[in-house]
């Protein structure tokens, strides 16, 4: 039962409690109020709707904002691109003012509609609150595919399917980029999209893609198909190949050697024998090296003794090809081309003297007369790049290989030689102009040449070696302090501690302060052989406390002043896993003033994969040739990745060109879960 209370007591204590004398000035007028409106029922009426209407406004007011973002999430999904780029300015324009609107944006990015996810994360991209840590990487990877379908222009859809391979995932999203980029209408896309379809194992679309009818998509699945070891598309592969012509040739070529192996080599030296191009010949017969096999050796052979019936030399890619495959007459091959060279022949071309040299050193061919008379006759400015392994070559020589014949150059002779190419200052070239007062120096190969002395154990050869590294460029030093870290001599240590000095100490006289290097090209190579060459835990110990101090300073000693010695310090502690100075080797690779190799050989020591991208994948072939080549970083990529693709030295140009090519393919196929 529920409690009963009489009406009229009850509001006689209600009237007795508001006649109170402390409540009664507070509710004097509450009666006659009452009263009124209830005799005058309109104005109540009106006194309720402005109640309403005030509430109302102010309830709008709370509301609006949420209203406002919710529709220009809205409009962020339209159709038509002007009404997109107008909402999304004006997303941008209030989501960096209200953390609300963020919010509600960052909600807005799980929405079916690819339009509207594609036009939010442009918002929170721009905003900065898009790439962020803990981020779901299928988001990523969905903007990617979505972009790559809604880009009008060509090359951004090749950067978003160039994004999507070297992230190295695999999700339903980046299956759909892959199927997108291989139906694109833009031939470089569909290249990329075949590379992108070999790493996921979508093997339909790249065997569509090998009937491309462009040879730029055609030849890179070819290529994506043998390196990724693709086998299920052999068919495809061994029924295009007698057919093929050009770049897509040579790259089913280097796809059967890859998949099949010795097995390929019959068929690939069959297309050598018919081709009338000489850089698709070269290219097969690089092709027939990876294949291998005896009949890879056989055909290899038999090309250098069809050159000699034919009384010439052969070329520069029959020698290395038969130096690759061990064909028996290669060595006596590379001895004639070398001679020849020697005597001054018109027909031998630098490159088949650049394969000879290589020919020689990769197979220990005796050939010590042949390497003397190379380097007494042919060093020269125009020659630079050829002498330095030719001094490699007769240091090698020297150091193995006794005289057979008396007539045979002696140990002592090939030292002179080499004393003489170390300080080498030949005369001005003929078509020099005459204001020219430099002399004709060969600072890279004459540094070959210290290193060289200093290996043999010459007693001048320390003096070599300090002054080829203070030469005016750097290239030398940097030449120098790898070579020698890679001889793994005990002396190259204390060496490398000699090229760079401890810091003057203020606090002891003159006469017993330590010896100063001024040249600071010395210093920075002193650095670098100091970090290359420390092997063991003490050694790497010591030279991180010397780098760091003369990096650093203390109460000893001042810090480096020089740039340039500065930055070799930051390679050699990046080197020595510092990885506090990843950021600032990466900057000093960005400045084009600053030594590239000297950073490029911090960086691949570290397994830095942003400069492996630089270097393997924003550069053409040509800048790649050029760079592991010429600039030798090719052998410290060899020796830290041993499992991609070489590029010859010795090679041709477009030799060269088209193995820069196969090794970016291998390199951005080998990029699962590095990123």
């Amino acid at each position: 039962m529920g409690l009963y209370l009489p009406a009229r007591p009850v509001a006689n204590a209600c009237r007795r409690r508001l006649a109170h004398p402390a409540v009664a000035p507070y509710t004097a007028g509450m009666g006659a109020g009452t009263i009124y409106f209830r005799r005058h029922r309109w104005q109540r009426r009106l006194l309720t709707g402005m109640l309403a209407v005030t509430v109302g406004a102010v309830a709008a007011l709370l509301a609006y904002p949420a209203v406002r973002d919710y529709r220009l999430i809205h409009r962020l999904g339209s159709a038509d691109p002007a009404v997109r780029e107008q909402a999304i300015a004006q997303a941008v324009a209030l989501g960096a003012e209200r953390e609300a609107t963020r919010r509600r944006l960052e909600s807005a990015l799980d929405t079916d509609d690819d339009r509207r996810f594609a036009a939010v994360a442009r918002v929170l991209s721009r905003l900065g609150r898009f790439h962020v840590p803990g981020r779901d990487p299928a988001v990523l990877d969905r903007r990617h595919a979505v972009e790559l379908e809604l880009s009008p222009a060509p090359s951004a859809r090749e950067f978003l399917a160039a994004e999507l391979l070297l992230d190295g995932r695999d999700n339903p999203h980046v299956r759909r980029a892959a199927r997108a980029a291989a139906a694109d209408a833009a031939p470089e896309v569909r290249a990329v999209g075949a590379l992108l379809s070999a790493r996921l194992g979508e093997d339909p679309l790249l065997s569509a893609l090998l009937d491309d009818a462009d040879p730029n998509p055609a030849s890179t699945a070819a290529l994506a198909a043998g390196l990724a070891g693709r086998t299920a598309l052999l068919p495809a592969l061994q029924k295009k190949f007698p057919n093929a012509q050009g770049d897509v040739l040579c790259a089913v070529a280097y796809a059967l050697a890859k998949l099949e192996g010795a097995a390929a080599s019959e068929r690939i030296a069959a297309r050598i024998a018919s081709a009338s191009d000489e850089s698709v010949r070269e290219r097969l017969l690089h092709a027939l090296t990876v294949a291998g096999g005896e009949s890879a050796r056989r055909f290899a052979d038999d090309a250098l003794a069809a050159a000699r019936s034919a009384k010439r030399l052969p070329s520069g890619a029959e020698l290395l090809a038969a130096g690759k495959c061990d064909a028996p007459r290669a060595a006596e091959a590379a001895r004639e081309t070398l001679t020849a060279a020697s005597e001054g022949r018109r027909d031998v071309l630098v490159g088949q003297l650049r394969a000879a040299i290589a020919v020689a050193i990769e197979r220990n061919v005796p050939c010590r007369a042949e390497a003397w008379n190379v380097c007494r006759k042919l060093w020269s400015r125009p020659l630079e790049l050829t002498m330095v392994p030719a001094a490699h070559l007769l240091g090698a020589q020297a150091a193995t290989t006794p005289p057979t014949e008396t007539t045979e150059p002696t140990r002592e002779d090939c030292v002179i030689a080499l004393r003489q190419a170390a300080a080498y200052s030949g005369p001005e070239p003929a078509t020099a102009p005459a204001a020219t007062t430099e002399p004709a120096d060969t600072p890279l190969a004459s540094a070959a040449a210290a290193v060289e002395l200093w290996l043999l154990g010459d007693p001048g050869g320390e003096l070599f070696v300090t002054d080829a590294a203070a030469a005016k460029t750097t290239l030398p030093g940097d030449y120098v302090a790898w070579r020698l870290a890679r001889s793994r001599r005990d002396g190259a240590f204390p060496l490398a501690l000699t090229m760079l000095p401890p810091p003057l100490d203020p606090s002891l006289p003159p006469d017993r302060q330590p010896p100063r290097v001024y040249n600071a090209h010395e210093r920075s190579a002193g650095a670098m052989l100091l970090a290359l060459a420390a092997r063991t835990p003490e050694q790497r110990a010591a030279a991180e406390r010397r780098i760091r101090l003369r990096f650093e300073g203390g109460p000893t000693g001042a810090r480096e002043e020089n740039w340039f010695a500065r930055g070799a310090l930051q390679c050699a502690l990046l080197i020595l896993s510092d990885r506090a100075q990843l950021p600032a080797v990466r900057g000093l690779l960005a400045i084009p003033e600053f030594p590239q190799r000297r950073a490029l050989t911090a960086l691949i020591a570290a397994g830095d994969r942003p400069a492996m991208r630089w270097l393997l994948w924003d550069r053409q072939p040509d800048e790649i040739a050029y760079l592991l080549a010429d600039r030798g970083v090719g052998e410290v990529l060899a020796f830290y990745r041993p499992d991609l693709p070489a590029v010859d030295f010795a090679a041709g140009e477009d030799l060269r060109r088209w193995q820069a090519t196969i090794l970016r393919c291998a390199w951005a196929l080998g990029t699962e879960g590095k990123r």
